[in-house]
């Protein structure tokens, strides 16, 4: 038996096909997922919904180690529950970060690495703006003074 020329009007066939609809779906959601984001609106052009008031912080526990105040779990609207949002601060600002994985260098330093990230600083900021108030209320602190760089 010879075979027939592919002729140009016939289609390539993808390479997924084999591995039916499904696996060939979730290839190509992956492929989509790897691009690039597109840009985020600048902070004064995101809606604040209600959404954002349906942060919960729960299982506070005060701690008071160098400059750790204390941690707490955040559960977002979505659903999300972010374990042991850390609360730092000294007597004249507080921050807060997200847990990390630590890991010891060729040095012996000790490093960490983000288990949770955010695509762009201006969310960050966003984030941390609405949770902060939060964890410290659930930790029983007072609002810094106004004025103060929080």
């Amino acid at each position: 038996m010879i075979a027939a020329p592919l002729s140009s009007a016939r289609r390539p066939v993808s390479p997924w096909v084999s591995l039916g609809d499904a696996a060939a779906n979730a290839l190509a959601a992956i492929t989509r997922a790897r691009q690039p984001p597109a840009a985020a609106a600048p902070p004064s052009q995101i809606r604040k919904t209600p959404a954002m008031a349906q942060i919960v912080v729960s299982n506070p526990r005060r701690l008071n180690k160098n400059s750790l105040i204390g941690t707490g779990d955040v559960e977002l609207p979505s659903g999300l529950i972010l374990r042991a949002v850390m609360l730092h601060g000294n007597a004249t600002k507080r921050w807060i970060l997200l847990s990390a994985k630590e890991w010891v260098g060729a040095d012996g330093k000790r490093n960490f690495s983000p288990l949770v990230e955010f695509a762009t600083p201006e969310i960050a900021a966003r984030f941390k703006s609405h949770v902060q108030p939060l964890l410290e209320s659930a930790l029983g602190l007072a609002p810094l003074a106004a004025g103060d760089d929080q």
